[in-house]
């Protein structure tokens, strides 16, 4: 099956809690800000009501499968950890990126 690269953002966060367009992430998603469009017309793989095609989303948060994601660096991203010299984190901030994590949106043809 091949794939296209529809879009380019950032990996904000793939805490299964966060909402999106107030619904849950839940597993195997990622929030991703979109900043680039390839293809406008690829469906979302997660739709709303009101927004179902990439041209819809552009520089706004969107839901987008684990699997769909490529990383620009070639690596997934790492994540904050607290330590004994810091203080904990709050629950939401535990799978945040520590870094931009720049990555391709693709979509199965």
């Amino acid at each position: 099956m091949a794939c296209s690269v529809v879009g380019e953002g950032r990996l904000c966060s793939t805490d299964r809690l966060e909402l999106v367009n107030n619904m849950p992430l839940g597993p195997s998603a990622g929030i991703v800000k979109v900043e680039k469009l390839f293809n406008k017309d690829a469906y979302l793989w997660r739709a709303s009501p009101e927004k179902f095609v990439m041209g819809d989303v552009l520089n706004e948060n969107i839901a987008w499968s684990l699997h769909s994601i490529q990383y620009v660096n070639s690596s997934p991203p790492q994540y904050e950890t607290a330590s004994a010299e810091k203080r904990p984190l709050p629950p939401s901030a535990d799978k945040r990126p520590a870094s931009v994590n720049f990555c391709t949106l693709t979509y199965s043809l």
